[in-house]
């Protein structure tokens, strides 16, 4: 892992490192449609309780980055133990599909 957060300075920053990673994984919205205009794929994180309304209810898709990103949803137990599991086994099956590394960050 390599902690980034205190070297960006503003957006410019942010879609740099972004454009050198090959899977965006937020819980930050900002990060993540960056992320789908750059049209890198995106694992989004969001609670059940008043979820932002450009997340939309009961989809696992965005209609502005449909094709790269991917919604995981906490249900109303408001447990994210379960997200995170979807959001793994999620990781595992896109590292088994993807075809090549990106090595931005030796």
């Amino acid at each position: 892992m390599l902690a980034l957060g205190s070297d960006l300075d503003d957006f410019a920053d942010t879609a740099a490192v972004v454009d050198c990673l090959g899977l965006v994984i937020s819980v930050d919205t900002a990060a993540a449609h960056l992320a789908g205009v750059l049209g890198k794929p995106c694992r989004v994180m969001l609670p059940d309780y008043r979820t932002d309304w450009r997340w939309l209810t009961d989809r696992l898709d965005s209609p502005w980055h449909p094709s790269q990103m991917r919604l995981f949803r906490q249900s109303c137990e408001a447990s994210w133990a379960p997200v995170i599991a979807n959001v793994v086994e999620a990781l595992e099956n896109w590292m088994k599909q993807r075809d090549t590394v990106n090595d931005c960050f030796p």
